[in-house]
């Protein structure tokens, strides 16, 4: 996985992968929300809408 798609939740400290960040939900009344697909190190995949995603998550800052 590159580090430079890697975000942590803010709450649990886990790592996720970022997949896709802008996915449209195709739920009638709903398509102008947009959506980050995002998973876990075991592959596991997840979905939240863009605004609650950035705001639980933070970008993982590699230092070497």
């Amino acid at each position: 996985m590159l580090a430079d798609n890697l975000y942590i939740h803010n709450k649990t400290g886990n790592v996720y992968a970022v997949i896709q960040t802008d996915m449209i939900e195709c739920t009638n009344g709903r398509e102008e929300k947009k959506y980050v697909a995002y998973c876990n190190m075991s592959g596991q995949i997840f979905c939240r809408e863009q605004e609650e995603f950035y705001r639980k998550f933070t970008k993982y800052e590699c230092h070497n």
